[in-house]
């Protein structure tokens, strides 16, 4: 039996702030089953430093993380020398290929377990458990405890899917080469971009992030954004009017009456009959809205009073059905 230890090196998109002395050093240790785990946190060279009047603590910047997980193998194999003296990794690939995965699965457990520390716990908002290089999961540098340093083994490509490139995926778009002249021409204009297209964006991001809650929530809100915005202008005698009396809950309407019965007299035409089953997704969407803000439950009943929690795929007729909500509104 010997120890044989995988170490991860992963770089920081944004730094994490730390406090802590010159002398100190961010060393967490733990196990998990028959894994060692050290999680090491490194300081960016250079960072700057700020401290305080009366201590000598200094806040600090982190900029990479190396998490080591080990355990007990079997035999590892020799590792023949090449004709140049160094070492030749092609009869022993397949061996540390095999050990990479659950070895990395470990160490990306606890990679995402510290973001998460540091975005919800510390406050610290820019930080995304999800948005990482997926190849420092997949080239570890290896070494046995105790004995020799072996380094990286091969090298291998994780695939992270990027959402419009094997797919239409929910409306986005390569930038075409026949495009030059509409680019061009969009660049000498500063544009001001819509309340309401900022947060289908965001929802947008939500779902290829697989964090249907925040699609939910956002969706919504585009679809109330636009719908009373269509009714009440921004600014006009109506729109005041409108804002006055819903902060003093005096107007009860909803989207669905407004996309409706009330589009039906004041607009000539009903949502509802003109595209009913994007009126059936919007309702399910709103629903779902109102089970996560008043219970945190991601979930709605539909009409026979079943509990329903929508999926990715469900979530994406969703976000393609407040789309043609949009485009229905911008034609009236």
């Amino acid at each position: 039996m010997a120890k044989l230890s995988a170490i991860f090196s992963i770089d920081l998109e944004f730094p994490i702030i730390v406090e802590c002395k010159d002398e100190d050093h961010y060393l967490y240790s733990l196990d998990h089953c028959e894994y060692h785990v050290d999680i090491e946190l490194q300081f960016m060279d250079g960072s700057p430093k700020r401290g305080y009047v009366d201590s000598d603590l200094f806040k600090k910047l982190v900029n990479k993380i190396e998490i080591t997980v080990t355990r007990d193998v079997e035999d590892i194999p020799v590792i023949p020398t090449n004709e140049m003296g160094g070492s030749d990794f092609t009869k022993v690939s397949g061996y540390f290929k095999n050990l990479t995965k659950e070895y990395s699965d470990v160490a990306e457990t606890y990679y995402k377990n510290l973001i998460r520390i540091v975005k919800f716990d510390l406050k610290q908002p820019f930080h995304d458990e999800d948005n990482y290089d997926c190849d420092c999961f997949s080239n570890p540098r290896w070494s046995i405890v105790n004995g020799d340093y072996i380094g990286t083994v091969g090298f291998y490509h994780r695939v992270k899917v990027i959402p419009g490139m094997c797919e239409n995926n929910l409306g986005a778009k390569p930038l075409r080469i026949n495009q030059k002249q509409e680019v061009e021409t969009k660049l000498k204009v500063n544009a001001c971009t819509e309340l309401y297209q900022e947060i289908l964006s965001d929802a947008q991001a939500a779902i290829f992030n697989g964090d249907i809650r925040r699609a939910v929530f956002e969706m919504a809100i585009v679809c109330e954004l636009s719908t009373k915005r269509k009714y009440f202008n921004e600014g006009g005698i109506s729109g005041l009017a409108f804002d006055y009396f819903e902060d003093k809950g005096k107007i009860k309407v909803t989207v669905l009456e407004l996309i409706s019965s009330v589009a039906e007299e004041a607009l000539g035409e009903s949502f509802k009959k003109h595209l009913p089953n994007d009126y059936v997704n919007i309702d399910y969407l709103f629903r779902c809205r109102n089970k996560v803000a008043h219970r945190g439950q991601v979930a709605y009943k539909d009409d026979s009073s079943n509990l329903i929690k929508p999926n990715h795929v469900m979530v994406k007729k969703w976000f393609s059905s407040v789309e043609a909500l949009l485009s229905w509104l911008s034609s009236k």
